[in-house]
């Protein structure tokens, strides 16, 4: 397995120290000198994720401007006018009292970063993942899933059958049509057209009531002989009753 040596044994405050001594030109933000760090350090935690040893620099370098009494740093810093939000650009100065421990190498897995950062860079531009390539899936045999349109269609279809079904039951016990007597003729006399519209109205009340009569009797059980209505109508009592005559 290929391997590469990292400097083992330094603070993160030291790896900083170390950074600016080997970048002496230049000005870079702590983006930059977190993916330094990330390649070139053997780090206490070695699967520390990249953002969280980012957060663990960026916070170490504002500890030097925090403390009032800290005076010890190899670097100065001024606010990046690139950017609104409050970042900083970091550059070298010379500070003979700054301490670096010896250098110890040691063996270890080549680390990489998957994006190129720019010294003056303060966002991760990461870079684009390769989609994975597309597997037919094989056919299925499964039924279609039936969209909101074919429910929907299902639904007028369920709906005017049903209604269909209830035409038909209605039409089946519908009473049969009574043609109503012609209550008028223009060609007999006012008092003859009276006489016949009455005798015509009596025939088609008889009509109308041998039908419901008849419509009562098919719906009595088997082997009833008689059977007793009652009805209020009118605030009145009325009551009739069939009976099977031998």
């Amino acid at each position: 397995m290929e391997t590469s040596t990292l400097i083992s044994g330094f603070t993160i405050k030291q790896m900083l120290f170390y950074f600016f001594e080997q970048h002496q030109d230049g000005e870079y933000s702590a983006l930059y000198i977190t993916g330094y760090i990330w390649q070139t350090f053997e780090l206490a935690d070695p699967d520390k994720p990249f953002a969280q040893l980012r957060n663990e620099v960026s916070s170490n370098l504002s500890e030097f401007y925090h403390a009032l009494t800290y005076k010890e740093r190899n670097f100065e810093r001024y606010q990046d006018p690139s950017v609104k939000r409050e970042q900083f650009l970091y550059f070298y100065i010379p500070n003979p009292y700054v301490g670096i421990p010896a250098i110890v190498n040691k063996p270890y897995p080549p680390k990489t970063l998957d994006h190129k950062i720019q010294p003056k860079q303060q966002t991760l531009s990461r870079t684009k993942i390769t989609s994975k390539p597309t597997i037919e899936e094989p056919e299925t045999t499964e039924e279609p899933t039936i969209t909101k349109t074919g429910q929907l269609c299902m639904s007028i279809f369920v709906e005017d059958l049903e209604n269909s079904m209830k035409h038909d039951l209605v039409e089946i016990i519908e009473e049969p049509e009574i043609e109503e007597p012609i209550m008028q003729e223009d060609d007999l006399p006012p008092l003859i057209q009276d006489i016949r519209n009455a005798e015509m109205l009596s025939e088609y009340n008889e009509d109308k009531l041998q039908y419901h009569l008849e419509q009562l009797i098919s719906l009595l059980p088997p082997n009833c002989p008689e059977i007793s209505f009652k009805k209020n109508a009118y605030n009145k009592l009325y009551s009739f009753t069939l009976t099977e005559e031998a």
